[in-house]
């Protein structure tokens, strides 16, 4: 009957040092700011990035290899210089029209000459 008991206690301690211990990592997980991305996250990302990239290249009015294309959690963001405002409205056109893409920041500058 002894040894019952103690490893009934031993098992009352282990559960309450594990409820502890979890209550620990959700409160510091609530207060982080920072949104990390799971790894389904990522390869979406991954993946649409190579779509965006792929329909750019495809798009003979787009000069893609001054276009950098960034994606977090299905936003997409464009950064580099185009030669013309149409260039650069065609970019984030495609980019817009790819499935997956919830919005698009344009960081894309206008440069002149060809």
């Amino acid at each position: 009957m002894r040894y019952s008991k103690h490893m009934f206690k031993k098992y009352i301690w282990f559960i309450f040092a594990s409820l502890i211990l979890a209550g620990c990592a959700t409160s510091s997980s609530t207060t982080n700011t920072k949104v990390e991305r799971g790894f389904g996250e990522s390869v979406s990302d991954s993946a649409l990035n190579t779509r965006i990239k792929t329909r750019l290249v495809k798009n003979s009015e787009i000069n893609a290899g001054k276009i950098d294309v960034d994606v977090y959690k299905g936003e997409v963001t464009l950064n580099g210089e185009v030669f013309s405002n149409h260039e650069k409205a065609t970019a984030i056109r495609v980019t817009k029209e790819t499935p997956g893409v919830r919005k698009v920041i344009s960081r894309l500058r206008v440069v002149q000459g060809r």
